[in-house]
């Protein structure tokens, strides 16, 4: 028996892999290789500490055949907006895709879809919907495209701003809503935070999240007319609704915020007491502001000052913190804090 595993952990060492690193030669997620070995789709093998080692080579085989010929779960529906409801929608096509319910990925999707299909119906004035769905063993993707007016601009016109990037970046405040009286604002943050990959598409721009890597972008897009909401899930994904909700909420109430700083300009130097003002916008709606300062490269005395003296104080209910400052961004928010 010792024989054994010296010569396996031999093997271990030259030629196999592990979990995560198999994971990340396929461009899977690593509960996607445990769910496929632990239903015994692909081999694997055992070191002497019982962790498990992969073929990379021939787990590829494997997965390539079974891929061949055999056309991904999917399907496309268009639908009218005029009494549609969104419930019934994802109830249809949860049972057209024949979605197993017992993976994590369910947990997540169905708040997403239903959030944004719901945004479609209440909020784009369109006319119609085109849905398009894609599954495979490792994700869960869904596209929603209405034709109404886009929402960048439903947001830019409602809230007096002058781009529509400025309504991008109020959308990834949280709490923002062209009719408060049905809607607390709260549907695109979540959705930006639960799915793996969320972009929402509009008026020839585009806001991408990516919450695997925690990265946003903005960019352009083909999508000129409405609005066109993507979102992808791992169907074994490790987040739990309930967890990413309690990040952001006290007491059952949406009230912490993360805006990234970025997203308000689209230079990476931030100087000015109006740059400062129009990122503190609607903030005092919640109980603790966490600025994000990755990508910022250069933040001047009177943006700081603006932000963590002039406001605080006038807002001293509202907990500000911030964080991923580069050196220099840190120097002149430590500068600029308040005495003590």
């Amino acid at each position: 028996m010792p024989k054994l595993l010296l010569s396996l952990e031999v093997k271990v060492n030259n030629q196999l892999v592990s979990v995560s690193e198999l994971a990340r030669i396929l461009g899977v997620h690593p509960n996607t290789i445990r769910n496929l070995a632990d239903r015994g789709a692909i081999p694997s093998v055992r070191t002497a500490g019982n962790q498990r080692r992969f073929d990379p080579v021939a787990v590829k085989q494997i997965i390539d055949s079974k891929k061949t010929g055999v056309a991904k779960p999917g399907g496309v529906w268009r639908l009218s907006l005029e009494g549609l409801q969104e419930d019934l929608v994802w109830r249809t096509i949860r049972s057209d895709l024949q979605l197993d319910l017992s993976l994590a990925a369910n947990d997540i999707a169905p708040y997403v879809f239903l959030e944004m299909l719901n945004n479609a119906i209440d909020h784009s004035r369109g006319t119609e919907v085109e849905i398009v769905a894609t599954v495979t063993d490792e994700t869960w993707a869904f596209s929603i495209h209405d034709n109404g007016i886009g929402v960048f601009k439903n947001i830019r016109d409602h809230f007096l701003l002058n781009t529509d990037i400025e309504s991008i970046a109020e959308l990834s405040k949280g709490k923002q809503t062209t009719d408060p009286s049905r809607h607390t604002g709260e549907g695109i943050f979540f959705s930006s935070k639960l799915a793996d990959n969320f972009t929402l598409a509009s008026n020839g721009l585009l806001w991408q999240v990516n919450s695997v890597v925690d990265d946003q972008a903005i960019g352009m897009s083909d999508v000129v007319t409405g609005t066109q909401v993507s979102f992808s899930v791992a169907t074994n994904t490790e987040k739990r609704a309930e967890l990413v909700f309690k990040q952001f909420t006290r007491d059952g109430r949406f009230a912490v915020t993360n805006p990234r700083i970025h997203l308000f300009e689209i230079a990476t130097e931030f100087l000015s007491r109006s740059e400062a003002k129009r990122l503190m916008t609607g903030l005092e709606r919640f109980d603790a502001v966490e600025l994000d300062f990755k990508g910022v490269e250069k933040v001047g005395q009177a943006f700081v000052d603006e932000v963590f003296r002039v406001w605080q104080f006038d807002h001293q209910n509202v907990q500000i913190s911030w964080h991923n400052a580069n050196p220099a961004v840190r120097f002149m928010i430590e500068r600029g804090l308040p005495a003590q």
